[in-house]
């Protein structure tokens, strides 16, 4: 186990602490972060909250399912949008 702090926009936190979203996809996933970690959400240059991370989804899924989508508060083309020509995606 170990703490890492990943920059969010406060609108992203937001939805996060209100257990809204459940699934934080990011471009760039961090390649030590492993389940069990403890993430600290960084916005205006203060932590404002902490998870523990249940499990980590490397790459893109195809088809991408609507359980991803909900949880990550996205629609189908927001996360494409968002997630295309990034090198090492995650969730």
């Amino acid at each position: 186990m170990s703490d890492i702090i990943l920059a969010i926009r406060p609108k992203w936190a937001e939805l996060i602490f209100a257990g809204k979203k459940t699934i934080e996809v990011r471009r760039g996933m961090p390649r030590n972060i492993t389940a069990d970690d403890t993430v600290y959400f960084l916005y205006n240059n203060e932590i404002h909250g902490h998870a523990t991370i249940q499990s980590i989804m490397r790459g893109i899924p195809d088809p991408v399912p609507d359980y991803f989508l909900h949880g990550s508060c996205l629609t189908l083309e927001q996360y494409q949008n968002y997630i295309t020509g990034a090198r090492h995606p995650g969730a």
